[in-house]
């Protein structure tokens, strides 16, 4: 899918899922107060949530994210991230920008490359509680067990992707003839 599961002027609850290999979003929302809870989310090309454009009372809650460039974008959004586990980000485990107001606490960071794990600029952020590698935190227990047929073996957009839908402007297969604009 280009986006996994989107949802714009609503409030929608997404729990006990299975969210993986877009390729952009898992997750996405707009002015809207979703709920996203006790889901497994990795490997999504971008973000596995991206909030964007005036988002309220959004709650993160108790999900395991792993294996991806970004785990959760912020954008002019009011999220409580609570209770989850980030492991082996590429970039930012949580970023937020444009006025957002979060409240990160209780979760457990792992293998992230930035440190500190979260990329908090023009926004106001709580954090408190969290485990950055001490094993204060316990990782979330889901209910049900990873269902995968076939292992993908990269992150959609990667130089691996067989099927990409961002294409260099000119490769063995075309060239630019005009450019207009």
């Amino acid at each position: 899918a280009r986006l996994g599961i989107e949802q714009m002027n609503s409030e929608v609850e997404i729990s006990n899922s299975i969210i993986r290999w877009s390729n952009s979003e898992g997750l996405y929302a707009e002015r809207s107060s979703p709920i996203f809870r006790n889901n497994l989310l990795y490997s999504n090309a971008y973000h596995e949530i991206a909030l964007e454009q005036y988002n309220e009372n959004v709650i993160i809650q108790n999900n395991i994210f792993r294996d991806g460039i970004v785990g959760v974008h912020h954008e002019k959004t009011e999220a409580s991230l609570m209770d989850n586990y980030f492991k082996d980000y590429r970039e930012y485990a949580i970023t937020a920008g444009m006025e957002s107001n979060l409240q990160i606490i209780g979760n457990k960071f792992e293998n992230v490359t930035y440190e500190p794990p979260y990329h908090i600029y023009d926004s106001e952020a709580v954090i408190e509680n969290n485990d950055f590698g001490d094993g204060s935190v316990p990782t979330p227990v889901l209910d049900f067990s990873d269902n995968v047929n076939f292992d993908l073996g990269y992150i959609p957009g990667d130089r691996n992707d067989r099927y990409m839908y961002i294409y260099d402007n000119e490769d063995e297969t075309r060239r630019v003839v005009k450019k207009t604009g």
